[in-house]
C-alpha cells in the first residue's frame, strides 16, 4: 500500500512546495502548519502566510538507527528550527559534513529535497529540510 493518496496530494499541493501557514488578522500570531482558530484571541480570521524559510537552529540530534526507507540517509540529523517569524518546526538537517559545526543559534534555510521513495514503483516524495548556513 502506498503512502501517497491522490486526493490528499492535491489538497496539500501548495503546502508541499511552499512553507505555507497562516497569520491571525487580529493579534498577528503566526502558525505552521495551518490552524483554524487563533489560540491567543480565539478568532477564526486567519490569512494565508508564506514563510521565508530563514531561521536558526535551536537543538539537534544525530540518529543512527533509522526507519525503513531512510537507510540511505543514515546517520540522519534532525533538529528544531525557529523561523524568523517565530514559529518552530522539526526538520531533517541536510548537507551536514561536520556535525561539530551544528551549534544552537546557527542560521538555517529551509530547502526543498527528496524525503523518501515509496512503493514498488519508487514514487518519489519531496519536502522541506533545513540546511545550515555554515
Amino acid at each position: 500500500m502506498s503512502r501517497n493518496l491522490v486526493a490528499e496530494n492535491w489538497r496539500l499541493e501548495r503546502s508541499r512546495y511552499l512553507l505555507v501557514g497562516n497569520k491571525c488578522t487580529e493579534c498577528e500570531k503566526y502558525y505552521f502548519p495551518n490552524v483554524q482558530i487563533c489560540t491567543d484571541c480565539n478568532i477564526s480570521k486567519l490569512d494565508e502566510y508564506v514563510f521565508s524559510g530563514k531561521g536558526k537552529l535551536i537543538e539537534w540530534t544525530k540518529i543512527y538507527e533509522v526507519a525503513k526507507g531512510f537507510e540511505l540517509f543514515a546517520p540522519l540529523y534532525y533538529g528544531i528550527i525557529e523561523l524568523e517569524e517565530g514559529v518552530r518546526v522539526a526538520a531533517q538537517i541536510t548537507e551536514v559534513t561536520d556535525d561539530t559545526k551544528l551549534i544552537p543559534g546557527i542560521k538555517t534555510q529551509m530547502v526543498f529535497r527528496k524525503l523518501f521513495e515509496d512503493g514498488s514503483q519508487g514514487v518519489l516524495t519531496y519536502g522541506f529540510k533545513a540546511e545550515p548556513q555554515i
